[in-house]
């Protein structure tokens, strides 16, 4: 079974959420990309692609800012309109400070996404890392980007 590399879509204003998110990960052994493993004087847009190549989990951390940036929105664009050579996707919406799923872009409306309001943010983490398990473990189901069922998620 491949190891999961986790990429972490979010926006400066959610970086604290990020950042917890990101050390209960790597606790578990997980490998997660985010905006600050870019260091100083390298091209952002190079190496997001280049991370969101590697990886095989997307996360998306979708609050008001995140829905109205214009690097949130590229990272979206590209993870789910990349060709996936190795294994399908596991695709993670996150939904934070009120985000519903009728806010949702129209690519990340396929997704059904886990509401941090009704779960919480350490039960989003524990749902995170159960989901990322399962996923890995049942590995491709063919061709695209999928989404795991998830305790708490919302349509």
């Amino acid at each position: 079974m491949r190891r999961p590399l986790v990429f972490i879509s979010y926006v400066a204003k959610d970086k604290e959420y990020a950042r917890k998110l990101v050390n209960a990960l790597r606790r578990e052994g997980t490998d997660v990309w985010w905006g600050y493993d870019i260091t100083l004087g390298e091209r952002w847009d190079h190496e997001i692609t280049k991370a969101l190549e590697q990886a095989n989990v997307f996360i998306a951390l979708v609050s008001p800012d995140f829905l109205s940036s214009e690097w949130g929105m590229f990272e979206v664009g590209a993870a789910l309109g990349r060709r996936w050579q190795f294994s399908d996707p596991l695709v993670l919406t996150v939904l934070l400070h009120g985000v519903r799923p009728r806010d949702l872009p129209g690519p990340l409306q396929q997704f059904q996404a886990l509401d941090s309001k009704l779960l919480g943010p350490e039960n989003v983490r524990r749902e995170v890392l159960k989901l990322i398990r399962e996923g890995m473990e049942r590995g491709s189901d063919g061709p695209g980007p999928r989404h795991e069922k998830a305790r708490g998620a919302t349509t």
